[in-house]
């Protein structure tokens, strides 16, 4: 009698996943860009927590 073969359950995907992630573009390949009209808005932030988020982004 064979061996039954592996199952690719759910945890076996996940670490697969872990140790071989998805490069940047690949997770950014269907995101489209902010049109003119929109804008990013972060509910409840302070304007100094606004200035250091904008600081990191220039880093």
């Amino acid at each position: 009698m064979s061996e039954p073969a592996a199952s690719n359950d759910h945890i076996e995907r996940a670490s697969a996943q872990f140790w071989n992630p998805p490069s940047l573009e690949e997770l950014m390949a269907d995101v489209e860009p902010l049109a003119p009209d929109e804008h990013f808005d972060i509910p409840g932030v302070t304007d100094e927590e606004w200035d250091v988020f904008v600081a990191a982004l220039d880093e």
